[in-house]
């Protein structure tokens, strides 16, 4: 069936039984409550009373306090929570996506055939689709700019495409989008999106600050924003989706995330137009500093509502607050004072607790007990349902006449209808990143193995057990080396090499790259760090025989501590490398000794040299980890490119290089297949080494 002729299908059964006492037609009012309950989980806040800012003066001049009846209720949630702490992570998670009552919403949407679809883009169209997050002047003058915050991978963007195309075609829309760069190697995983598949074929949309790194604490960051975004002017859509990963401590979730949610709040504040619209993402709602921060937005805006989509985690926190009419930045007399603070720590709370009216106190008691009793019952449930997974049929058949139900309505209420491909915020579907065999290839999935009690207790773990773990990890990454002892690459002689610098905030350690798998990478980093804080020397094998190549010209960095030193590592190869480049003749070799690929930088490099060299064979690690060898120069512009990066080096001694070309480049799929492929085995094969030394030093 074509997809554009696919129509919603109906809500719940058309037959109608006779008897309205039947146990069917009971059993079917239950599943509609419950259906409909779903989508009804919100809380609005009264717009009757006035609120008035509290004066400036007095921002930020008193200490946290709480309000006892938050704080039970935090207690009450966490101890329902801390009933998890045995389960397994993993085998949790898959019951409860199982039992999720919206659980097949996402595969109902499929026939429709929607663009980059996700539960981010469920949870998007379900808040757009409920609240009018399109300002009247939008409709009125057939134009909208969006800010999209914190906003990787990007369905969020998709998703607000796919209503702007179904509900107002005639609307002109510019978008823009902020996250953390996923190609900055400074950035740290675990706060990070890394999934770049909307990212890579976009980027001219996306920002990433003045530093690179996409962080919204860094300097100059919001002042930044503010002028890349006047292009946009008026902006009367902010979205800020940013999130923390607090598995490590998920009972203070709300303290770790509220700086973030400061920033983005301060962000919105400052570019959004009169009349605009601000979506959101929160938790729970029991610190001063999350009240304060909904007061502020109260007062900044017309409507208040608290929304927790269907498509959102049911026995999660996260709730969006979707903020409808603001006042304006002249109505905002606390916005100079929130700039001046926006980069500093929170030691104080935003505005004292007599600063808020009592009214206001009680309404967030009100929407945060509402939203506590929704997480509880959940969880609960799931507990319950956990422990006798083997119920009677009839259970097992009602959910699945829940979930069904469940995606028939999303369809219906929301009236999803399939739009062309070539409406999609990528038009070019073919591009390599959304071909079927897309190569994503440094993603992998999130660790969820052992219980909370026991991923808490790793942390604790001796020295000897910690490198079983590493060890166990290792075996189960798969490596093969089925060539000879060096694989033979050639670049494409069509291609031209155009230099794309970008200077940002130096990267001191290596936490994440595109080129390999995180998971391996973090291995490899700690195993680094554990032989540096112990003093264990790993003797890297080199059986490389450089007379086989009549080679003279070598770089040597084996001794360069890259990953935990980088920045430096940097500066100093780079003085090697221009060394070596001025003794090169045409017809010359080169081979580079210990040069990990795991930078855009060193990545760089060798997409460069490998233009301007015959081939490039890349060493089996067994035999001389990392070394590369640049077969026959054939182009004298080597000289005055490096000259080139020199000079702007010279020029930004302050920052740190990069890149060298363009990440769309190095994102190629023969490339980028073939440096990921040699990360994974040299990564595992000096991983195994470290671990082997480290071992035998514990043993002496």
């Amino acid at each position: 069936m074509n997809v554009f002729d696919a129509l919603p299908v109906s809500f719940g059964s058309s037959k109608t039984e006779k008897d309205p006492n039947s146990y069917k037609n009971r059993n079917r009012d239950n599943v509609w409550q419950v259906v409909e309950n779903g989508f009804s989980k919100c809380f609005e806040f009264s717009n009757k009373r006035p609120s008035t800012f509290p004066s400036q003066d007095g921002l930020f001049t008193h200490g946290k306090w709480e309000v006892e009846t938050l704080q039970k209720l935090k207690e009450e949630l966490n101890g329902v929570k801390s009933k998890l702490n045995s389960y397994n992570l993993a085998d949790w998670h898959d019951h409860t996506r199982k039992n999720n009552y919206a659980g097949t919403v996402m595969r109902s949407l499929r026939k429709f055939q929607p663009e980059f679809l996700t539960q981010a883009w469920c949870k998007f169209y379900e808040v757009v689709s409920r609240y009018k997050l399109i300002p009247k002047q939008c409709l009125k003058k057939k134009l909208l700019n969006s800010v999209h915050l914190c906003e990787a991978p990007g369905a969020f963007i998709a998703s607000l495409n796919h209503f702007l195309k179904l509900n107002h075609p005639e609307i002109e829309w510019k978008w823009f989008a902020t996250t953390l760069n996923p190609y900055y190697e400074g950035n740290d995983l675990q706060h990070m999106v890394n999934d770049d598949r909307f990212i890579i074929n976009t980027l001219e949309n996306w920002w990433f600050g003045n530093d690179e790194t996409g962080n919204v604490y860094g300097d100059n960051y919001l002042s930044s924003l503010i002028e890349k975004t006047k292009f946009l002017h008026p902006v009367y859509l902010v979205t800020a989706d940013g999130s923390i990963d607090c598995l490590s401590d998920p009972a203070e979730q709300e303290k770790k995330v509220v700086h973030l949610h400061f920033t983005e709040t301060v962000c919105a504040l400052n570019i959004l137009e009169r009349g605009g619209s601000f979506l959101l993402k929160t938790f729970t709602m029991f610190e001063c500093d999350t009240v304060c921060l909904m007061y502020l937005l109260r007062c900044c805006f017309t409507h208040i509502n608290v929304f927790k989509p269907v498509t959102s985690k049911e026995g999660n926190s996260e709730v969006y607050v979707v903020c409808l009419g603001y006042k304006g930045k002249d109505h905002v007399p606390v916005l100079e004072k929130l700039n001046v603070y926006y980069y500093k720590e929170m030691k104080e709370a935003l505005f004292s607790r007599n600063d808020i009216p009592d009214f206001f106190i009680q309404e967030i008691i009100n929407c945060a007990t509402k939203f506590k009793l929704i997480q509880t019952s959940v969880i609960e449930r799931n507990i319950e349902t956990y422990k006798h997974q083997h119920k009677r049929k009839r259970s097992r058949l009602q959910l699945m006449d829940i979930r069904d139900s469940t995606a028939n309505l999303f369809i219906e209420k929301y009236k999803i209808r399939p739009i062309s491909p070539k409406d999609f915020v990528v038009h070019d579907q073919d591009k390599f990143y959304f071909k079927a065999d897309a190569i994503c290839l440094n993603l992998f999935p999130r660790d969820e193995s052992g219980t909370f009690l026991e991923r808490k207790m790793f942390k604790q773990l001796d020295t000897k057990a910690m490198l079983d773990f590493y060890k166990g990890k290792l075996d189960l990454v798969e490596t093969d080396w089925d060539v000879e002892d060096i694989f033979w690459f050639t670049f494409s002689p069509n291609s031209k090499i155009k230099l794309n610098l970008k200077f940002g905030k130096p990267i001191e350690k290596v936490r994440t790259s595109k080129f390999c798998k995180g998971n391996l990478l973090a291995i490899y980093t700690e195993l680094v760090k554990l032989c540096l804080e112990t003093g264990v020397k790993i003797d890297i094998p080199d059986q490389l025989d450089l007379d086989k190549f009549i080679c003279k010209n070598a770089i040597d960095t084996n001794d360069f501590s890259w990953t935990e030193n980088y920045n430096e590592c940097q500066k100093c190869f780079f003085e090697k490398f221009m060394s070596a480049c001025e003794k090169l003749e045409v017809g010359d070799d080169l081979i580079l000794k210990g040069f990990p690929l795991l930078t855009q930088f060193n990545v760089g490099v060798i997409f460069i040299l490998g233009h301007l060299f015959e081939k490039v064979g890349f060493v089996n690690p067994s035999v001389s980890p990392y070394s590369i060898i640049l077969k026959g120069l054939k182009d004298s512009d080597l000289k005055s490119l490096i000259s080139s990066i020199s000079s702007s080096m010279c020029d930004r001694k302050t920052d740190g290089l990069v890149s060298l070309v363009h990440i769309t480049y190095l994102c190629e799929s023969e490339i980028l297949r073939c440096v990921t492929w040699i990360n994974q085995i040299t990564l595992k094969f000096l991983s195994l080494i470290m671990l082997k030394k480290l071992k035998e030093t514990r043993q002496t």
